[in-house]
């Protein structure tokens, strides 16, 4: 039997199609009434790949899978059950299953390091679970505090990020999980957010 042969993906002969499509709609949107202008624009809009036109120069990187670590979140005992508990009591976007989950291997390593009172620098690939690395181990002490009757009150994480739209994307994630502390009301976990779009003189029901 013969095998049957896959058609391969020309890149550059699609980029460029995309660039002549793009052109021609730029050209039409814009309307330059004069043909030498409209015929400038194109030719300068449509140079080689990596030069001034539209589209930069194609970068390819090969990705690779992140090592799974060899045991799942529950039998890791430097991070609280109480925790773990929470996290499997959240709602399907955000639940996860502790009995089951296998963490990556740099998060387990971010984990230890900092269960030991060190710092941790991670540098991985997007969707490596680089949030993990910090936030869990900072939950997990402070869901270990409120079991123990919260002997240091107040402020005792800052997270600091770059763009308002991360922090907008893991806000909900960390609030279904506090939304799952037993007995909410009682000394509960919260957090704030604090960005320019907050009002100077905030409302006090302005509350996670």
């Amino acid at each position: 039997m013969t095998p049957t042969k896959r058609p391969v993906f020309q890149s550059h002969d699609s980029i460029n199609e995309i660039t002549k499509l793009l052109v021609e709609r730029l050209k039409s949107e814009l309307g330059p009434k004069l043909v030498e202008v409209a015929d400038a624009l194109g030719n300068a809009w449509r140079a080689p790949l990596g030069g001034d036109g539209l589209v930069s120069e194609v970068v390819l990187e090969g990705g690779f899978g992140f090592r799974k670590f060899d045991q799942p979140l529950a039998q890791l005992k430097f991070l609280a059950t109480e925790f773990l508990d929470a996290l499997g009591r959240a709602h399907s976007d955000y639940r996860v299953d502790a009995s089951t989950r296998l963490p990556y291997t740099h998060q387990v390593d971010a984990w230890k390091a900092v269960n030991r009172g060190q710092s941790a620098l991670v540098s991985a690939g997007t969707g490596s679970g680089k949030t993990e690395c910090f936030l869990y181990p900072i939950l997990s002490d402070l869901f270990s505090q409120r079991s123990a009757g919260w002997q240091e009150k107040g402020v005792q994480a800052l997270f600091i990020y770059p763009t308002n739209a991360l922090i907008n994307s893991q806000r909900d994630r960390l609030k279904a999980w506090l939304d799952c502390q037993l007995n909410p009301r009682e000394n509960p976990i919260r957090f704030g957010l604090y960005n320019g779009a907050l009002p100077e003189t905030p409302s006090l029901n302005a509350r996670f």
